[in-house]
């Protein structure tokens, strides 16, 4: 109490004073001598002793960052520099400096580092260089004070409540609504006790395996987070993997992996000090590697978009991976290959030029295609086989049968196929594939289809038999044909 009555003497803000001079306390203790952990023990009471492991110990930790960031600007105010010194280097270095108007040089941090953030602090406001300072003192409590102030105070929080439910909810909280929120969010005691994992240290690869296995890392990437937080039930099953054998779940390891590259991405912004509003560029050596192609990561519900600007030397124009959210979203790709995801809800998708991955999710999607926008060859999957496609303004619903797997649209424009797909556990799965007549650049692929799904019924019985030793289904790529008895469909190559 006595170090929360140093920071918080000069203000009049009693309610502040009050409710923050203890989670200060904890902090200040690291500067009064003694040994480690000193008191900062206190800020990692919940799960295990002396590690952080739960999201009441990154309440504790939260809490008390935020109110010393506030008691050093209320004795900055009061009494300059002299009056927070005491609060950063410690009590007899600090009175060292009232004596000498220097700096101890056997302080952790140099003299020139200080009063450089101090500087730092006061003409920015925020005060969590000079934090961590203190914080260094203390191994335990010192990553996770590294964590903060690479993201921010608000960032944090809102990375913790999005992650609880699988929503980006980065932006929401602010300077003014921080204390409301914090408040309104841990005053759910059913949550202090979950366990938490820092997502930032692992490697892309193993991130995804890590998300494979695990529904709170699966939430936390639907978060943009990288904090993963054990999930309630309810999120649990919203985040299930597909399961090709029952056809139930909505998550597929595609989305897992484009979900884990943005979250990635997040963190290079964040570490680059970049805004998410500003294009991070290869060419400025703030990318840890080239990367080939440009690419935009946009998170609708959430209103997130990470503008990546790489290496192409061909192609200007950006690759966009693009996640819907709980409602009808209007997912539009651009002019090359994009992955387009349409989460819950009923959706519109159209991919435009460029070969496109789209994945509807939950809800009845349409898809929307138009042969003058060159659209390539298109990969649809969706879970739940509700929606429909439409082509060049028609949608696909039926087809003449020409032959075993060959079907022609009732307009005669299209020809339709169904292939039979490498089974999966031994599940036979189809994919069924659609072309306009005599055009050899675009198709489209509708993975795990069957008979009525997406409103196209065929009539047949699923799942298609293996195909026969002498008929032949042709690719997208140049397919060698052997000619003799028996069905030939070419495919998109040559």
């Amino acid at each position: 109490m006595a170090i929360g009555e140093a920071l918080y003497q000069q203000t009049s803000d009693q309610h502040a004073y009050l409710y923050n001079t203890g989670w200060a306390g904890a902090f200040g203790f690291n500067l009064l001598g003694g040994s480690n952990p000193y008191e900062t023990f206190r800020l990692y009471q919940w799960g295990a002793q002396a590690k952080v492991d739960t999201l009441g110990d990154l309440q504790d930790i939260l809490y008390a960052v935020a109110s010393y960031s506030k008691g050093l600007q209320a004795s900055y105010i009061t009494g300059g520099v002299s009056g927070i010194l005491g609060l950063v280097i410690g009590l007899a270095d600090a009175l060292e400096y009232a004596v000498t108007n220097q700096i101890p040089e056997h302080d952790p941090y140099t003299p020139h580092d200080i009063m450089a953030q101090i500087n730092i602090a006061v003409s920015s406001g925020d005060w969590l260089g000079l934090i961590n300072s203190v914080a260094a003192r203390t191994p335990v409590v010192k990553p996770i004070v590294d964590f903060i102030e690479t993201v921010g105070l608000n960032h944090f929080l809102d990375m913790l409540i999005g992650t609880t439910s699988g929503k980006t909810l980065l932006g929401e909280t602010t300077d003014g609504n921080f204390a409301g929120k914090a408040k309104g969010f841990f005053d759910d005691n059913s949550l202090q006790t979950r366990n938490i994992q820092f997502l930032d240290k692992f490697t892309l690869t193993q991130l995804i395996a890590l998300a494979k296995q695990d529904a709170g890392v699966r939430a936390a990437l639907s978060a943009t987070s990288s904090v993963a937080i054990q999930v309630s039930a309810p999120i649990r099953d919203q985040f299930d993997l597909y399961n090709v054998e029952t056809g139930e779940g909505e998550i597929t390891e595609e989305w897992i992996k484009d979900r884990a590259a943005f979250v990635k991405w997040r963190e290079i912004f964040d570490k680059n000090d970049t805004d998410y509003t500003d294009r991070l560029n290869s060419l400025n050596g703030l990318l840890p590697m080239p990367v080939k192609g440009d690419f935009v990561y946009k998170d609708i519900t959430g209103h997130l978009n990470l503008d990546i600007d790489g290496i192409n030397p061909t192609d200007l124009e950006s690759h966009y991976i693009i996640f819907g959210g709980l409602s009808a979203d209007h997912i539009e790709g651009g002019d090359i290959g994009d992955k387009l995801y349409g989460g819950k809800g009923d959706d519109i998708i159209e991919g435009g030029k460029g070969s496109d991955y789209i994945e509807g999710g939950e809800g009845s999607d349409t898809y929307i295609f138009n042969t003058a926008d060159n659209y390539g060859n298109d990969i649809i999957f969706d879970s739940d086989g509700e929606g429909k496609i439409v082509l060049d303004g028609i949608t696909i619903t039926t087809g003449k049968r020409l032959s075993r797997f060959l079907w022609e649209s009732t307009d005669g424009i299209y020809h339709i196929a169904v292939v039979p797909d490498i089974p999966v556990n031994g599940i036979q799965r189809n994919k069924l594939i659609m072309a306009k007549k005599n055009d050899p650049k675009n198709a489209i692929t509708i993975l795990n289809w069957e008979d009525g799904n997406l409103g196209i019924t065929l009539g047949l019985t699923n799942p298609v038999p293996p195909v026969p030793a002498l008929d032949r289904i042709g690719t997208r790529n140049d397919d060698p044909l052997i000619t003799g008895t028996g069905y030939l469909w070419g495919g998109m190559g040559n």
